[in-house]
């Protein structure tokens, strides 16, 4: 048998708490993100296209600004339909009636 070991820390007056034990253990997972050095053209294509869009609507008159606004509203509005069509065509149908019983657990 050992002897107890003794304690060199000093007590404090903080009531002693207990550790539930866990079957595993937590590890803190952490991700490097390398990016690219240089970027791409696609990139630097949408910056310029940006650019352009923003210079164009500081010198445009209020209409023109309405009008550029309204019209992307309604391009991506439809393009978000489509892409919904076309995500509700791939889906199977599913047929309302209920499945037929099995004649294997028949008597």
């Amino acid at each position: 048998m050992s002897a107890p070991r003794k304690s060199t820390r000093k007590s404090t007056t903080r009531k002693a708490t207990t550790r539930r034990a866990t079957s595993s253990t937590r590890r803190r997972r952490t991700t490097t993100t390398t990016r690219r050095t240089r970027p791409k053209v696609a990139t630097t294509v949408g910056a310029a296209l940006g650019t352009l869009v923003v210079t164009l609507l500081l010198d445009a008159s209020w209409p023109v600004r309405i009008g550029l606004v309204l019209l992307a509203l309604l391009l991506v509005g439809g393009y978000l339909y489509l892409q919904g069509r076309r995500h509700d065509a791939t889906e199977p149908p599913t047929s309302s009636t209920p499945p037929t019983p099995s004649t294997e657990d028949t008597p």
